[in-house]
């Protein structure tokens, strides 16, 4: 009990001795005020960014629609099925079906160059080739102008913020892509997600205008239930004739920017680790370049030792009290107390 009263009268005399010569260092107390000012203003815009990505990556899918795409692929990018694999995934166990039969749909997905509203300069757009149940599976996809896209021709149907972004792709108007037109026939809206950020078009027809024979990169399909999941997922697994790695299409393990939001809010810890503890290491240091060394810090709290974990330890300061460092621990990238 005693020695935390002499920590609280300690930070009361620090505190006064502050408030008193305020006056006397308006200078040196503006410019901090900026710079802390400044660190919260950079540390929200950060944060804005990330969640706004976060926001914009996320599927517009429900937990009844699984994405199936190769064994060991990453991306629809890098995925690729054949229309035999997409035959024996539209036949397994859990899927729903209707009078057409399974509720699953075979798609590719290309990337092409479309003027920009804003600059007129080209700008990426996803380009993606879809099959008959495309609007069945996904549930939230609505359209807001236009119609679908007939089977066997060259039409397409854009995404809201497609259409908001880039020249050319009001209703009615023909885009060239590569060696063939495309006619704009509708405008549809995902919940916000990814797809509206997206052409769509089909499958059949875009396969030979980009000479993909008769592959495809990807499945979505809609399940029965959501609880039928395992079962759909350890029937594929099981059948020696496909490779290929379902996920849910709500949840697919962070494929659609997760990781780069991670990593953004990673950067944003160390930036805070480093603003928080508030000291350099000394350029003149020999062993600086070393996993562990002492960085000194100017002021009352004198130095700390960084180890090799990244550890920040108690250090008595000139005032001799015990200050709190904060720390990133190595394990779990999470701010903790030392």
């Amino acid at each position: 009990m005693i020695s935390l009263l002499n920590w609280f009268s300690q930070v009361a005399s620090i505190t006064l001795v502050n408030l008193r010569t305020l006056t006397e260092r308006k200078g040196s107390a503006l410019a901090a005020a900026v710079g802390i000012a400044g660190v919260v203003a950079v540390l929200v815009g950060v944060l804005s960014i990330a969640e706004g990505f976060r926001y914009a990556m996320k599927p517009a899918g429900a937990d009844d629609v699984a994405l199936i795409l190769r064994s060991g692929a990453d991306s629809e990018m890098t995925s690729g099925l054949s229309r035999e694999d997409t035959r024996v995934i539209a036949d397994a166990p859990g899927l729903a079906r209707d009078e057409s039969g399974a509720l699953a749909s075979p798609e590719l997905f290309v990337i092409i160059n479309l003027p920009k509203r804003s600059t007129g300069s080209d700008a990426n757009v996803p380009l993606r080739g879809v099959g008959p149940a495309a609007f069945t599976v996904r549930d939230g996809v609505k359209l807001v102008a236009g119609r679908r896209f007939k089977a066997g021709r060259n039409e397409v149907v854009v995404g809201a913020g497609a259409a908001r972004a880039f020249a050319g792709l009001d209703v009615g108007h023909t885009i060239r892509v590569g060696a063939n037109d495309w006619e704009v026939v509708g405008v549809f809206t995902a919940g916000g997600g990814a797809a509206e950020s997206e052409i769509w078009s089909d499958a059949a027809v875009l396969q030979p205008a980009y000479h993909r024979a008769d592959s495809f990169q990807s499945v979505l399909a809609k399940l029965r239930a959501p609880e039928t999941f395992q079962q759909f997922k350890n029937a594929l697994e099981a059948d020696p004739r496909v490779r290929v790695d379902p996920h849910h299409h709500a949840h697919p393990d962070d494929r659609h920017g997760g990781g780069v939001v991670d990593d953004i809010g990673r950067a944003v810890r160390c930036a805070q680790y480093d603003v928080r503890l508030g000291f350099r290491p000394d350029p003149r240091d020999r062993d600086a370049a070393r996993p562990g060394f002492w960085r000194r810090r100017g002021g009352l709290l004198g130095a700390a030792r960084i180890d090799r974990a990244g550890a920040g330890r108690r250090h008595r300061g000139r005032w001799g009290g015990v200050f709190r460092l904060q720390r990133i621990s190595s394990d779990d990238d999470q701010l903790a107390d030392v």
